[in-house]
Order: C-alpha cells, then sequence, then structure tokens
C-alpha cells in the first residue's frame, strides 16, 4: 500500500498540469514594495521617470517640471517621509482641485498630472 501512495505522490509532482500557486506579482509602483519614500527618493524617482503623460497627444514633463511638481505636490506639511496613502490623498486633492478650476486650460494641466501619477503608481 505504501508503494501506491507513493507511486501517485511521483505522478502528482511530475504532472506539469498540477495547480500551482501563483507568483506574486512585482510592485511596479514609483514605491516599489516600500511603505513609505524619503523627499529624496521621490525626487529622485520622478526626475529618472518617463517623461511621457499617458493619454492622447503624448505629451512630455521635462525633468524640472517633474521635480517642481514633487516639490508643489508633496509640500512639507506631508513630511520627510512619503506614504502610500498620502500619495492617494494627493490624487484626491488634484481631483477636487480639477473640478474647482476656473478656466479649461487649468483643469486640462491638473488632469494630466492625475494621469501622469496614476501610470507611475497602479492601483492609486
Amino acid at each position: 500500500m505504501a508503494s501506491n501512495q507513493e507511486n501517485l505522490k511521483k505522478t502528482n509532482e511530475s504532472n506539469p498540469s498540477s495547480p500551482k500557486t501563483p507568483s506574486p506579482k512585482p510592485d511596479t509602483s514609483i514605491f516599489r514594495g516600500k511603505t513609505h519614500l524619503t523627499r529624496e527618493e521621490m525626487r529622485e524617482r520622478l526626475r529618472k521617470a518617463t517623461p511621457f503623460i499617458p493619454g492622447p497627444g503624448r505629451k512630455m514633463y521635462s525633468r524640472e517640471e517633474r521635480v517642481k511638481m514633487e516639490k508643489e505636490l508633496f509640500g512639507p506639511k506631508y513630511g520627510q517621509y512619503i506614504e502610500r496613502k498620502e500619495y492617494g490623498k494627493v490624487l484626491k486633492d488634484l481631483e477636487k482641485a480639477k473640478w474647482r478650476a476656473p478656466t479649461e486650460t487649468e483643469r486640462f494641466a491638473i488632469e494630466r498630472k492625475i494621469r501622469y501619477l496614476k501610470d507611475l503608481s497602479p492601483g492609486q
């Protein structure tokens, strides 16, 4: 009987169609698996990030614009460390600001920032 059980184990182990546990997907967000980033890390990652804004038109943010965006959006009120939930709060604040913008041009500029930041950290 023991030999039958051993044979079953061997066939199950060698069967390529046996269910496997899926491997966890790597974190492709700006945080790369961390719970928070220092201000310097955030600035450096924005500096090195892709300059293309997702969506129609394929516009780009220059390196200086991305650093300026970090200083403007993640100001001193967030302290030395920027957490994932604070990143999400910035996105929500931008959504609110978009609807309060007086002109269509300002609204479109804010929408670009939102799309860019969401592209950097999917799932936010």
